[in-house]
């Protein structure tokens, strides 16, 4: 067992941390949930962490500093929640269910080690909590569905934080290309380096319960084909292998079709890669030109 879109929410960019703080909005429009009627104008939005790792910290900023109309009110789940509670002056709860069942708590942040994620999403949505889920958003199309079903069946929001859309290479690139001036996407080829190696990926991200290092971090460039291509994934063929003996792929080389026939590929290298290269480039090949994005900064 774990221990340890959001209600009326939309993503705008925020400039600003190492990864990316994750920008949320909260619409003035009243929502309802549960009978009850929730705006700015009775009272703030409130959150609970579950997680106390880079993400939950992220947003426990993010709220406290960037959100109108929200705050943090607990936190729970991993060796840091004490200090992260002592932080922000909020709650420290012994277990995600006692953060989950707390009236004052209208949205939960999910930020756990990613086999937790299913098993959290669903206690949330059960207590009738909306949803801001970290990727990616469980580790089976099983529990995925099930986190669905229980929003659906509660008239809940659920959203899946995907940072990498609002570094500023990406989103001028993305700008570009919706302005129609390279037209049509023909290829797009992205790719995640990291130079340091698979000795800085954190010990619980090699568990293989957690999916490994293609669906943890692989997935933003997944993503990346999705938003810039404005397509859906129809099918994927995938080479992944480890170096070293690490218990979870390092490098994995992709081939993915979108729903529009369209041909990308992606790659994701932890184990070998040049010193120095950028973490997260793409490039977008169009039948009128090419963009290359280095997406450096926020």
């Amino acid at each position: 067992m774990c221990s340890g879109a959001a209600c009326g929410f939309a993503h705008e960019s925020v400039r600003g941390g190492r990864h990316g703080a994750v920008s949320l909005r909260v619409h003035a429009d009243i929502n309802e949930t549960k009978g009850r009627t929730m705006s700015r104008s009775k009272r703030q939005l409130g959150v609970g962490i579950i997680g106390s790792g880079f993400m939950g910290q992220t947003y426990a900023k993010t709220v406290r500093d960037f959100v109108e109309g929200a705050q943090v009110v607990a936190v729970s789940g991993g060796s840091r929640a004490r200090k992260l509670a002592g932080d922000y002056g909020v709650a420290c709860l012994d277990s995600y269910e006692a953060l989950v069942a707390r009236d004052d708590i209208d949205l939960v942040c999910v930020a756990t080690p990613h086999a937790c994620h299913g098993e959290q999403a669903i206690a949330a949505a059960e207590a009738g909590k909306h949803l801001l889920i970290d990727k990616p958003m469980a580790c089976s199309v099983e529990d995925c569905d099930a986190i669905l079903a229980a929003c659906r069946a509660r008239n809940l929001r659920s959203s899946v934080t995907f940072t990498q859309r609002y570094r500023i290479g990406f989103a001028q690139a993305l700008e570009a290309l919706g302005r129609g001036e390279l037209g049509r996407v023909l290829e797009i080829r992205t790719w995640q380096l990291v130079p340091e190696g698979m000795g800085v990926v954190p010990a619980w991200q090699m568990q293989p319960e957690n999916v490994g290092l293609l669906l943890g971090h692989g997935v933003h460039n997944l993503d990346a084909v999705r938003c810039l291509t404005g397509r859906e994934i129809a099918s994927v063929f995938a080479k992944c292998r480890t170096l070293g003996g690490a218990p979870v792929e390092g490098t994995s080389d992709l081939l993915v079709t979108t729903a529009d026939g369209g041909v990308q590929g992606c790659a994701l290298c932890v184990c070998f890669v040049r010193a120095g290269e950028a973490r997260f480039p793409a490039e977008r090949l169009r039948n009128a030109g090419c963009v290359r994005a280095r997406p450096r900064g926020y």
